[in-house]
């Protein structure tokens, strides 16, 4: 087609006409198609069809082959080192296996069929995963380790645990104590051993502790109280807090201090003479009138007849010789005299005799109550 030229007045020219260029680059249908040369235009397409198959049938064959490999890596080879040696191996690398056939298998083509992430999956699905090891350092081994298979006991020290619990179940604690020592000198580190060890010397500090209470009782009944406190005291070494052996104490304490004293002026009652003494005394008996006991009566009569008779003025006769000046002391001045008589309360008195160019006489006479003594 011919236009009439612009403005520089040529003559007419022939301008061939187009369309412009699509933006997406693609004919439209103006532009004839490249041409193929021959050899390209002799292919069958079918040949060609079935060639792209078979590419696709032998990457399909691969991905299946690797997927399979790593199968037999990660999966099986594992599993058959821990039967053969009962070594514990960790699960991860059965967990990746599967995302790591997936990762290295290589991509297939656009619009081919491929059934190897099928296969993968099913391997997955086939094999249930194995517990994941911890991570924290302070988990403990027995978390993720597989348990040891307990080893066969000692027999010796079965025995001795045996006849330990047989001991203990009829309370004879000290052939209890026995068979657990020895059964912890083959296994020191035996909890079971260390548990009826400690069970049979309770026992033994129980029955330690019963006995020291019950000889402690017996010493009571029998008014033996200072060998009573003995005993609480015993107790007391086996646990500083038990209470009946501190309130033992107290309460045998105070008697034998009671029993103590008493025995003190029964044996001296040539003493009673003094009124101080004799307060005393006094002070004594009421101290016992708050408690019983046979023993505790016999000593309350005994030494009240004895402070009875000690009030009771008894006549003593002195005989000298008119020359000697004779003197009682606590008592008095009795001058000179050949014979001469003297009422005494029962106790014991020093008599002295002077006289000029003589040594003195000195002489210690008792006054027993209900007696008259010699001149």
């Amino acid at each position: 087609m011919s236009r009439p030229h612009g403005d520089d007045g040529g003559a007419d020219a022939k301008v061939e006409l187009r369309p412009p260029p699509r933006p997406d680059g693609r004919s439209d249908g103006l532009i004839p198609p490249p041409r193929l040369d021959r050899a390209a235009r002799s292919v069958d397409p079918g040949a060609a069809i079935s060639a792209r198959r078979n590419r696709a049938a032998l990457r399909l064959f691969g991905i299946v082959v690797a997927g399979l490999s790593l199968y037999g890596v990660f999966v099986l080879l594992p599993r058959w080192s821990e039967r053969s040696s009962g070594a514990t191996r960790s699960a991860p690398a059965v967990d990746r296996a599967p995302a790591a056939a997936a990762e290295s298998a290589p991509a297939a083509p656009e619009g081919s069929e491929t059934h190897a992430p099928e296969a993968v999956a099913r391997a997955d699905v086939e094999t249930p995963p194995r517990p994941q090891p911890s991570l924290d350092p302070a988990a403990t081994p027995a978390a993720t380790a597989r348990p040891e298979s307990p080893r066969s006991p000692d027999p010796e020290f079965t025995r001795a645990m045996s006849e330990g619990l047989a001991a203990l179940s009829r309370e004879e604690y000290e052939e209890a104590e026995a068979a657990f020592v020895r059964a912890r000198s083959i296994d020191s580190a035996a909890a079971a051993a260390a548990d009826g060890l400690a069970q049979a010397r309770q026992g033994l500090a129980l029955e330690a502790l019963d006995g020291h209470r019950r000889r402690a009782a017996e010493l009571e009944a029998a008014e033996r109280w200072k060998d009573a406190v003995t005993e609480y005291r015993a107790a007391l070494e086996v646990d500083a807090n038990l209470a009946f052996a501190l309130e033992g104490i107290e309460r045998s304490g105070a008697r034998a201090g009671l029993d103590e004293a008493l025995e003190l002026h029964l044996g001296r009652t040539d003493r009673f003479s003094s009124p101080a003494v004799r307060a005393e005394v006094d002070r004594l008996l009421d101290r016992a009138a708050g408690h019983d006991g046979a023993r505790l009566a016999d000593q309350v009569a005994r030494l009240e007849a004895a402070l009875a008779r000690a009030v009771v003025p008894v006549t003593v006769w002195f005989e000298s010789d008119g020359e000697t000046h004779v003197e009682v002391y606590r008592v008095g001045e009795l001058g000179l005299f050949d014979r001469r008589s003297l009422e005494l309360l029962p106790g014991a008195y020093t008599v002295v005799g002077r006289r000029a160019g003589y040594r003195d006489v000195r002489r210690e006479i008792t006054v027993v109550a209900g007696e008259v003594p010699p001149p």
